[in-house]
């Protein structure tokens, strides 16, 4: 019986395949994500399909795969891009792979924080499906999707409030000003005046609370 070509092989191959300049794209080793939105966009449908095999393959994930490792994360680069809310079972699937500095997850992570709110729910599934592990993560793209949403700004607010070490205080604190601005500036103003904090602490503290304020308040 023979093996069943995949399309993406298919697609490299044949000049005359509609995906041709898509996979010649998505396989490349230094993409221009800009001129692939430019160039793609008008196939968007055909494309998203298309990337959606790119991640299903598993042997396109390795460095000695076709095209380096590089196709699915071109691939989730442009799903980001694109905000392709179907997407997003798919992207979480890939945080689940129990790698968490692999780049594919950091680059599904981004993409994530770039979906809207339509994360929250499938986040929060995420989150209870693998017991809070990955926590840290989830505040992080609740932060960069949900700005301004009160459930987000709550989950991350709770976490803030749990966290002892520095490092997980100064992120979570980063995350709550990204949220929402104008209720975590006032918060954690009063927040620094009741606690003794190291001096690094509360020179990060005051510089993101700084950068927020500027960036908020013009």
């Amino acid at each position: 019986m023979t093996e069943e070509i995949p399309i993406w092989r298919q697609a490299i191959k044949d000049e005359q395949h509609p995906m041709h300049r898509a996979a010649w794209l998505l396989f490349s080793k230094n993409p221009n994500l800009q001129y692939i939105d430019k160039t793609l966009s008008e196939q968007k449908a055909q494309v998203t399909e298309f990337m959606y095999q790119i991640l299903d393959s598993e042997d396109l994930y390795t460095t000695s795969s076709l095209g380096g490792g590089n196709a699915p994360i071109n691939s989730i680069d442009l799903l980001g891009q694109w905000e392709v809310l179907e997407a997003i079972p798919r992207l979480i699937a890939i945080l689940e792979t129990d790698d968490p500095d692999a780049i594919v997850d950091g680059k599904a992570a981004s993409a994530l924080g770039k979906m809207g709110t339509a994360v929250f729910e499938p986040m929060m599934a995420f989150d209870a499906r693998t017991e809070h592990k990955y926590q840290d993560g989830v505040a992080g793209i609740l932060a960069d999707a949900c700005k301004d949403d009160p459930r987000a700004y709550d989950y991350v607010l709770k976490l803030f409030e749990e966290k002892k070490e520095e490092y997980q205080v100064a992120y979570m604190a980063e995350n709550l000003l990204v949220c929402d601005p104008q209720q975590a500036i006032p918060y954690l103003e009063a927040w620094m005046r009741k606690r003794k904090l190291s001096r690094d602490l509360k020179k990060r503290l005051e510089n993101y609370i700084a950068t927020a304020k500027k960036d908020y308040f013009p």
